[in-house]
This record gives C-alpha cells, structure tokens and sequence, in this order.
C-alpha cells in the first residue's frame, strides 16, 4: 500500500528498522527508541549544512534542491548511524538466545 500522503512516508519508514530481522520485544524496543536521536541528529545535520552552504557559498541553497529534494541523501546518513545499533543487538539476541537455551 503507497502513502496517501508526503507526511505518512516518513512515519512509515520509522517502523521499517524495527521490523529488520528482530525478533524480541526488548531489540525492537530499543532500536525504535535509538531512532528517535538518530532523526533529531539527521535534521540537525541537514539544517546546519545547507545554512551553512547558504550563508558561506550561495543563498540558492537555502531555496534550491538540497533543500527540497535532499532528504534522500541525509537519510542515507540516518541509516549509516543506525547499521551499529542493528549489529549491537543483533549480536546481543543471539547471545541471549544462546544462554536462554542452554
């Protein structure tokens, strides 16, 4: 099902690292909560770089389409700090089942 809205993407793929090969409560938990400074972090990060291209090298960048169609991109580094947390507990489920088990 494709999103009705602009807004509803974003929230959509929020969920998305939850759903990525966890299979506790607890890991599912805690990744959505890492996700929460990771996206405050990415805007912050977007924010500064296109002021400061704005203000330093051309004010087109304030209004042009890193500011528009950029997202994509600073969401790539969003998902470059989120791949540690998802080997973390990936690691730590795995050791946790293995002593659950045994």
């Amino acid at each position: 099902m494709l999103p009705n809205s602009r807004n509803e993407l974003p929230r959509r793929t929020d969920r998305l690292p939850a759903r990525a090969r966890r299979r506790s409560w607890w890991s599912k938990g805690l990744l959505v909560l890492f996700t929460i400074p990771v996206a405050i972090l990415k805007n912050s990060v977007r924010i500064v770089t296109i002021s400061a291209l704005g203000v330093y090298v051309n004010q087109a960048f304030l209004y042009g389409n890193l500011h528009r169609r950029g997202g994509l991109l600073f969401a790539l580094l969003a998902v470059l700090m989120l791949v540690p947390a998802l080997v973390v507990l990936q690691r730590a489920e795995r050791h946790l089942g293995h002593r659950e088990e045994g």
